[in-house]
């Protein structure tokens, strides 16, 4: 073994200077990073140039006027955000077992009509339960998945079908209607309904996860060969935006909202999803998180 990689293993990264590095990699700027962190410009360069040294790497790109991340700090720097956050979110959840429930439950969900729902469950927890905070993410399933394993968010609402086997969950009540977003231009936007014959030919924008496309195909069935794909879409309003400006048909869910120059039009046969409130499993959770989801179970089981 080298001694570069017998010092590499036993570097060790303080959590107060990757706040540092975060700080100058996202301002871009040593002065303003100073300023913004309320240290002095020299102390900063110093912390910065000493985790290069330990590191036996090259974080940045110094310009006249800005710094840039090098590779080897573009990954530094995706890592050292997960690790701040985590190191964050377990003094938040250490504190929060002491006294009342307190702390906050951080969740992420993307577009779906459950959404006003859990918004008004969590309104009425937090009533009870005045100390309890809620952090909300706008995520694709994807990224929020990868959170909750990471441990930076404690919920996530997946939309189906996802995969769940690593997961605890609850299914909520609501189900999200699909439609065919078309321009108000098109002949099909006289239609009550749209079947998979009416697509035949045209040119589509499909959800970007890779099973729900899937799910579009068996849909369309054996016109799925004839239709041309433009491109995807993570978010229903950017889809329609995609529409209005002419890039295709969007097939996606039906959120009640239409922009000019377009029109929403349900599918038949009619798609429904159902969606899921996920959390990881064998994870203890937080005294909040855990309290929150039981009164979730509980609130749909009273619903019904």
């Amino acid at each position: 073994m080298t001694s570069k990689s017998r010092s590499a293993n036993h570097v060790g990264l303080d959590l107060r200077v990757l706040r540092y590095f975060i700080a100058v990699a996202e301002e871009g700027n040593i002065t303003w990073a100073a300023d913004l962190l309320q240290i002095s410009q020299p102390t900063l360069s110093r912390q910065l140039r000493s985790m290069e040294r330990d590191l036996d790497i090259s974080l940045f790109h110094r310009g006249t006027r800005a710094m840039t991340l090098t590779p080897e700090g573009r990954l530094l720097y995706e890592r050292a955000k997960t690790i701040v956050a985590l190191a964050d979110k377990a003094v938040q959840d250490v504190h929060s077992t002491q006294g009342g429930l307190s702390g906050t439950v951080t969740l992420a969900c993307g577009e779906t009509r459950n959404l006003p729902w859990i918004l008004d469950r969590m309104a009425s927890f937090r009533k009870a339960n005045p100390a309890v905070q809620f952090g909300i993410r706008t995520y694709t399933a994807d990224i929020a998945k990868q959170q909750l394993d990471q441990g930076i968010l404690d919920l996530a609402i997946l939309v189906e079908p996802a995969t769940v086997e690593s997961y605890d969950y609850i299914r909520l009540r609501e189900r999200d209607i699909w439609c065919v977003t078309v321009p108000e231009s098109s002949p099909l936007a006289q239609l009550k309904q749209i079947k998979p014959k009416h697509l035949s030919g045209q040119t589509l924008l499909l959800p970007s996860r890779p099973e729900v496309q899937r799910e579009v195909m068996n849909w369309l069935g054996s016109d799925a060969d004839s239709v041309s794909i433009a491109g995807t879409c993570n978010f229903n309003l950017n889809g329609n935006m995609m529409v209005a400006a002419g890039l295709g048909m969007r097939i996606g869910f039906d959120m009640g909202h239409e922009i000019e120059g377009t029109k929403n039009i349900p599918m038949n046969p009619p798609v429904e999803t159902t969606c899921l409130l996920a959390w990881r499993r064998g994870r203890i959770l937080a005294p909040a998180v855990s309290a929150f989801t039981e009164y979730v179970f509980e609130a749909l089981h009273n619903d019904n």
